[in-house]
């Protein structure tokens, strides 16, 4: 497992909320195949579309509902390892934003699955089994509400403040709402467990997100209440198929716990850093943790903003060229005009990144809807080349303002760390020198540094992370960069 990334923030960059109650919230959605979902869709990979037994034995085992289910065993571990990764993800991205947290409708799904089919030995065809795109998270979409208007609609019966999707589109929200095509029983045992776990969960990232917790905990808290739920009496009560189910579950669990235990850098793996226990103090390692966990919200933030605004550009787009017959087709012929319009190849690197949980399908240009995007793109550049052009150099400007943005961090990061080893700004200066006698270090160039009159390069910063005897990637965040 290994951390993606994400942010809080008290401005909502992110879609308004429309509650479950608000007629508007039952606009049909767009109906995409799972592999052109727009965020992460595994289709079954153990059977496809159908199984096909050869022998009266071997049908007899596939209509076994438990022997069905342990078909599934990797992807149900898959399914558990992605769950327990998304709820680390967002309880740091949650951690002291002040904010308040609800859970909110799912949005943004492929449609389900397709049955299973059987072929038995006879070459009868049958329904073999339900399947469902089953969520791989706890809670995939969190609304967040400004933390004093939520008190006053609570304790002071205050009108219910407008709420937020949080980090609608970024990279967790992609991933808390990825799903993988599974038997059934499968999605209904997470139905199951979350019951609970869900209202549970939600405690964690409001405590995390006052700051009463730290994301570490609660995330092993996150992992004893979610083997109690798939431990619970009632699943005894349930299909064989649903209780099978939660055994995998459980021994998926208690693996991720045995490896926690085992591996004492479980949560630098998680985090992607490196501590050198040797020479770090506990007190100094959770100050490296708060600032990882800073650089990974503020890369959200950053990924939310850009998404809400190519995003809103594309609506603007369709409302100005009409209908069109299929809503993914424009998709991918808008987004592989954008590409073509960003002046260089780091930079279209960086747009397939930020929408790399699309799995590529916005680039792609198969046999069959060749066509039809060769058409709508031609239509696109007839009538909207500019607003395209204009999001090209939107998108060229932010990276390059990130890019800034992160050499200026590392001047805060560096002022932290001093901190953190209580030296003065000579006296890191001294250090610099000792270790690297030819880099520029004095009193002067430090406190330049630390108030942003000096931007610090990849090379300096790699120095400094050795002068500090930390991972350069507290340094280099590298998320967006080269």
């Amino acid at each position: 497992m290994r951390l993606l990334s994400v942010l809080p923030i008290a401005i909502p960059f992110g879609q308004k909320y429309i509650g479950p109650l608000d007629p508007q919230a039952k606009v049909k959605r767009d109906q995409y195949l799972l592999r052109d979902n727009e965020t992460i869709s595994v289709d079954d990979r153990v059977f496809g579309k159908s199984i096909k037994t050869e022998t009266q034995k071997e049908t007899q085992e596939m209509v076994d509902p438990r022997k069905l289910i342990s078909k599934y065993e990797d992807m149900i571990d898959d399914h558990i390892e992605r769950r327990v990764a998304v709820i680390f993800q967002q309880l740091v991205v949650c951690y002291k934003t002040g904010l308040h947290f609800e859970i909110g409708d799912t949005r943004h799904q492929g449609e389900s699955a397709t049955a299973l089919q059987l072929i038995d030995h006879n070459g009868e065809k049958s329904k073999l089994c339900v399947r469902n795109a089953a969520h791989s998270s706890t809670i995939p979409c969190i609304i967040a509400y400004e933390n004093i208007e939520w008190k006053k609609h609570v304790i002071e019966r205050a009108p219910k403040p407008q709420g937020f999707v949080y980090i609608k589109g970024a990279s967790i929200y992609n991933a808390a709402n990825s799903t993988l095509a599974m038997h059934r029983d499968i999605n209904e045992a997470d139905i199951k467990i979350d019951a609970h776990l869900r209202k549970y969960t939600l405690e964690l990232l409001n405590k995390c997100s006052q700051g009463d917790t730290e994301p570490i905990n609660a995330f092993k808290i996150f992992l004893e209440k979610a083997i109690e739920e798939t431990k619970s009496k009632e699943k005894a009560a349930k299909t064989i198929g649903i209780v099978t189910a939660l055994e995998f579950f459980e021994v998926s669990l208690e693996g991720i716990v045995d490896e926690l235990k085992e591996d004492p850098k479980f949560f630098e793996k998680m985090l992607g850093i490196q501590i050198d226990e040797n020479k770090t103090s506990a007190r100094v390692r959770r100050e490296i943790y708060n600032l990882r966990y800073k650089a990974i919200r503020d890369h959200q933030l950053d990924e939310a903003k850009i998404i809400a605004k190519v995003e809103g550009v594309a609506q603007k787009i369709l409302e100005k060229i009409g209908k069109v017959r299929k809503p993914i087709y424009f998709k991918k012929a808008l987004f592989c005009l954008l590409r073509e319009e960003i002046p260089t190849d780091k930079d279209r690197l960086r747009l397939d990144k930020l929408f790399s949980s699309a799995q590529g399908y916005y680039y792609s240009e198969t046999t069959k809807t060749a066509n039809t995007l060769s058409s709508t793109k031609a239509l696109l550049k007839k009538e909207v080349l500019d607003e395209i052009k204009a999001l090209a150099q939107y998108f060229a400007k932010e990276m390059q303002n990130m890019k800034l943005d992160e050499t200026l961090k590392r001047g805060l990061i560096t002022r932290t760390l001093r901190g953190i080893k209580d030296w003065t700004q000579k006296e890191l200066a001294q250090k610099i020198k000792e270790m690297f006698p030819t880099t520029a270090a004095s009193q002067s160039t430090i406190s330049r540094i630390e108030n942003n009159g000096k931007r610090v390069g990849v090379g300096y910063a790699q120095e400094l992370a050795e002068v500090f005897a930390v991972d350069v990637a507290l340094f280099v965040f590298s998320f967006f960069n080269d």
